[in-house]
Order: C-alpha cells, then structure tokens, then sequence
C-alpha cells in the first residue's frame, strides 16, 4: 500500500518511476499526485501533465487501475475551477475493494475513502486452517509427530546443536 503526495515539480511521481523495478507488488496507490489528466477528470480541457502521462505508465506496469470517484476531489481557495487530483489505483485482480469521495471539511481537498478487503494482493495469501477444525488437529499432530521423532543428543546446549535442531524443527514446519 502506498499513499501518495507528489509536489507540484512530480517529485513522488519521479520517484515512483525511478524506484518501480524495487517495489513490492503494489495492491493500494492513492493520494494527492497533483498532476491534472481528462483520463480522470472529464473537465479538463487543457493538455495533460507529463507527470500524468508518467503516473499512468507506472500505475499500468504495475497492473493497477484507475478508480473513477465521480467528482472533483480539489477545491482551490482562490476559487479556481474544482479538480480530480487526489486519485486512488488498485491492483487489477481487485474486485470486492471500493473507493468513494467523503465529505469535504476546512481542507480545500475531499477525503477519498476507500475500502479494501484484506489482504490485497489475494495472490500472496497464506493457506489458513480454521482454528479448532479437523485439519488443525491433523496439522498439529503432523507437527508434533515430526518434532518428537528429532534425535536430539544426550548432551545439548553446544552453539552447533542448537544450531542443527533448530534447522530441523524447522524442517519439520516447513514440510507440514
């Protein structure tokens, strides 16, 4: 998850860009990128960003999509036209989490809420056994089978047996 501020100068969006090839997958990209496109604000008329154009190759690389929030989300003070330049991206295999415009407080920006369902990158999740189930009980047996079966020798506590049962113990956690 990575929440965002980039300057006026694109200082976040550069970053970004020159970092892409050492982030972890990126399942949440939100934030305040200060960059103006007609890909997520319709009234825009004008030409778009560079660091829009840049914004959107990173958030494509990295198989993010864009989450239309339907309204302008920057209110200038000087009472400027109102804005789309808070914007959220989540990953494309996506489909439960939803982001929406709050309520607009004493910032000249409106939160963007958003709700994720957990974890966000389903691809990475762990297996689970529910607690207290059948397979909980065969999971832990298996364990304990396999750690009981460890010869450990009749005199431990040398740096090298601990070393040697530790590595097995986890040998048999590994397999279970």
């Amino acid at each position: 998850m990575l929440n965002v501020y980039s300057d006026s100068k694109g200082s976040a969006i550069r970053a970004l860009q020159e970092h892409r090839s050492i982030l972890s997958p990126i399942g949440y990209l939100g934030g305040d990128f200060n960059c103006l496109s007609d890909r997520w604000d319709p009234e825009w008329t004008r030409r778009t960003s560079p660091f829009a154009e840049s914004l959107e190759d990173f958030v494509q690389a990295n198989g993010l999509i864009y989450q239309n929030l339907g309204s302008a989300t920057h209110f200038p003070e000087n009472g400027s036209h109102p804005s789309t330049i808070d914007l959220v991206f989540l990953s494309g295999n996506d489909q439960e989490s939803r982001s929406k415009v709050g309520k607009r407080g004493e910032s000249d920006h409106c939160p963007i809420l958003t709700e994720l369902r957990f974890p966000v990158l389903m691809e990475n999740k762990l297996p689970n056994i529910k607690v207290g189930s059948e397979a909980d009980t065969e999971f832990t047996n298996d364990i304990l089978k396999s750690i009981v079966s460890i010869a450990c020798p009749s005199e431990t506590g040398s740096h090298e047996d601990i070393t040697h049962i530790t590595t097995l113990v986890s040998e048999c956690l590994a397999k279970a």
